[in-house]
């Protein structure tokens, strides 16, 4: 049986009907806040990477189209923890100067460099995939193997290390 519009006043459902109005005509208002909400993160989200030392950006040609990478860079004083160069998380249980460098794959960057001193930047990635995929870039075969290598022999050091501690 279908309903007809006066039959929805007499069963006193013409409040649902205004509720449905009312639902659409805030929706199309809340977008606009909502987009101005999200321009807002995104200014903030711009100006804390622009305050970080070791935010990074720089523009490559590749196959002719001109693009933006953003990355982290590490600062190298023994000590300092080491700085994923693509998320910018700071590894606080790896230390820069240390046998832990090993276990990451290491770049310097000559193409930029530190705003303050002029040095080349130093950026470390979980594998050298990581790194052909950040920058579009191909390392060889035998790179990749000698990188696999040392990164082992460390991994297998720590194992070692933890489990003689008892704590793996």
């Amino acid at each position: 049986m279908a309903l007809y519009e006066d039959e929805y006043m007499m069963y006193g459902m013409e409040n649902d009907m205004d509720d449905c109005n009312s639902i659409s005509n805030t929706s199309i208002g809340e977008s606009k806040s909502v987009t101005s909400e999200v321009r807002k993160r995104h200014k903030l989200i711009k100006d804390m990477k622009m305050d970080d030392k070791g935010y990074n950006k720089m523009k490559r040609s590749i196959n002719g189209k001109t693009v933006n990478i953003e990355f982290y860079s590490t600062v190298l004083t023994p000590g300092n923890c080491i700085r994923n160069a693509i998320t910018g998380t700071r590894f606080k249980e790896y230390r820069v100067g240390s046998s832990d460098e090993y276990l990451f794959f290491k770049v310097t960057n000559c193409a930029v460099s530190n705003r303050k001193h002029g040095e080349p930047l130093t950026l470390f990635y979980d594998s050298p995939e990581q790194w052909e995929r950040h920058f579009r870039c191909d390392i060889s075969q035998e790179e990749k193997f000698k990188w696999q290598g040392r990164r082992d022999q460390q991994w297998a050091k720590y194992t070692l290390a933890v489990a003689g501690d008892g704590q793996w």
